[in-house]
């Protein structure tokens, strides 16, 4: 099994190859992945750490969605955090 990120369509640089590939294992069939995205960054965590990886966004401020997509059943639970940041 692996994970495909393909940040072809974020406004990625053509020059560069836009598509990750991350091998993973499956325990019992299950897959657990957690997904940290920031304006200019995305940490993806594999079975809690078990393997990590970091990538670069590019994505232009005024995109208004994102996409997951699996091959076979997934459960996605997504949890929306907005920082706001205090200059004192």
């Amino acid at each position: 099994r692996k994970i495909l990120v393909d940040r072809s369509r974020s406004g990625f640089p053509p020059h560069i190859r836009g598509l990750r590939e991350i091998p993973a294992g499956a325990e019992n069939g299950v897959l657990k992945l957690r997904m940290i995205l920031d304006r200019w960054s995305m940490e993806l965590f594999i079975n809690d750490g078990e393997r990590a990886a970091s990538f670069t966004l590019y994505t232009p401020q005024e995109a208004s969605g994102i996409r997951f997509s699996a091959c076979g059943k997934a459960l996605i639970d997504v949890e929306k955090y907005d920082l706001e940041i205090k200059y004192e």
